[in-house]
């Protein structure tokens, strides 16, 4: 039985299209390469490294080092939040609106911010967030997030939505502020939160791609991976692109 489950294991990552079709390239790259000279050479050899760029950024192993980078641990904390705000993470668009859901990021943050406020139940529960359609600005994954926090046991009194923290009664920025948001893009997160409020504590989410440890697979490219290395470049983008409009 184990040896079957290898087996379909090993079948579905070594026709993986992202493992198959750039071993294939590189190895036509490296035949060409010599076989041609001058110009054409260098082209190759650029194409080559490029090749290789993207099968490192699909693999598990840089995917765990990219998000590392960008990671921000837990905030310790005296006094308890009098604000649990939960970042959307986004949502996947079903054929019709009863078929969408929150993506994996939504689903990790909102599961993490349900747990902390288990802890401090006087804090208001606020999930928070838009996303920018070519239609316009919707609230469709806070209202995705808000039914799911229901499902898991939340009363819908106590959990509020906004899209601006700071235009809700009773918020200030002497507020106390519990920031929930994924690992990877807490850092940018708390910076900017800690630009309107005093006291700001960060809450990161779990890690996906968080461990070093090495086995063979890790070095093998994979769809998942080269979402996680993408998003983690995005917010390093991200963070200099804040940085230098103030």
């Amino acid at each position: 039985m184990l040896a079957r489950i290898a087996i379909l294991s090993a079948g579905k990552t070594f026709t993986d299209p992202l493992l198959v079709l750039p071993a294939m390239l590189i190895i036509v790259l490296l035949i060409a390469a010599r076989k041609t000279s001058g110009t054409a050479r260098r082209l190759i050899v650029i194409s080559l490294l490029l090749t290789m760029l993207l099968w490192l950024l699909s693999t598990p192993l840089v995917a765990a080092v990219l998000t590392r980078t960008l990671y921000v641990a837990a905030d310790s904390y005296t006094q308890p939040p009098e604000v649990i705000l939960i970042a959307s993470g986004g949502m996947i668009r079903g054929p019709a609106p009863e078929y969408d859901m929150p993506s994996y990021a939504s689903n990790v943050r909102l599961i993490a911010g349900i747990e902390w406020w288990r802890q401090h139940p006087q804090a208001r529960l606020i999930i928070a967030g838009a996303d920018t359609w070519p239609g316009g600005r919707s609230t469709r994954t806070i209202e995705l997030m808000r039914e799911l926090a229901m499902q898991r046991g939340v009363p819908a009194s106590a959990i509020e939505l906004e899209t601006c923290l700071l235009k809700l009664r009773g918020i200030t920025s002497n507020t106390r502020v519990g920031v929930v948001t994924s690992a990877w893009h807490m850092r940018r997160a708390a910076r900017e939160f800690r630009l309107h409020f005093r006291n700001v504590i960060a809450h990161p989410a779990p890690l996906r791609h968080g461990s070093y440890a090495f086995y063979v697979n890790t070095l093998l490219p994979d769809p998942a991976s080269l979402d996680v290395s993408t998003s983690a470049l995005h917010e390093w983008i991200g963070s200099a692109w804040y940085a230098l409009s103030r």
